[in-house]
């Protein structure tokens, strides 16, 4: 680096993490953001210098899911990891990421409401079908929600036949019910399986997904 002259330095403008001096230590330059490449000083002299430093409340952190041939690299991380509710009632992976977007939106009043994710209502985003079997077929349902706090899955079953509700799975051997948080962040996954499709398999399934914020409901029927 050479002699320090701050007033030959170029604005910096448009930084979503703040500002952060560069590599000579003498201008002000854009702090690399939550997820981007940074420069982390244990890595090997060659890979240095080349990215610059974190923003505000991040640190350069090794990658821990490199594979052992591949050259290391560092990421910026948020110093508080973990979603946090805006002011905007929206739901920000980190606190990080809530500050880049008010820098971003020149927005001085968007600040935490809350630690943690925004309270919101249970939606169903993936509804059972309306399905035709054959007798002897092995059939799946599926039913997916999401909501925070994470709701809870209920499945009812009302026959084509007798018009009687049962809660499922019941005590029927021939029907498997398996319940699992996911794919995706606050969300719940649930399958039905009926094992050799009965005539007395016919009728609707009928997915309930509850929490303190409210009750949705979605369908589907079987048709045998």
């Amino acid at each position: 680096c050479g002699i320090c002259r701050k007033e030959e330095c170029p604005p910096a403008s448009d930084c979503r993490a703040g500002l952060v001096l560069d590599r000579c230590g003498c201008c002000n330059v854009c702090g690399r953001i939550e997820g981007e490449k940074c420069d982390n000083y244990t890595l090997p002299l060659q890979y240095k210098d080349r990215y610059g430093f974190c923003g505000d409340n991040m640190a350069c952190l090794l990658r821990n899911d490199m594979e052992d041939l591949d050259i290391n690299e560092a990421l910026c991380y948020c110093k508080k990891p973990g979603a946090v509710c805006g002011t905007d009632l929206r739901t920000y992976a980190s606190v990080c990421k809530l500050r880049q977007e008010a820098i971003q939106r020149a927005d001085d009043d968007l600040a935490v409401r809350d630690w943690g994710p925004c309270e919101t209502h249970p939606v169903i985003s993936s509804a059972p079908e309306n399905v035709t079997a054959n007798i002897h077929d092995d059939l799946a349902l599926s039913c997916e929600a999401r909501g925070y706090p994470i709701p809870s899955l209920i499945w009812e079953f009302e026959s084509a036949a007798t018009g009687k509700k049962t809660k499922l799975p019941g005590d029927d051997q021939m029907i498997a019910l398996q319940v699992r948080g996911g794919p995706e962040p606050y969300m719940i996954s649930s399958w039905i399986q009926i094992l050799r499709v009965r005539s007395t398999d016919a009728g609707i399934f009928s997915c309930t997904v509850v929490s303190k914020k409210g009750i949705v409901r979605a369908e589907g029927t079987v048709t045998v």
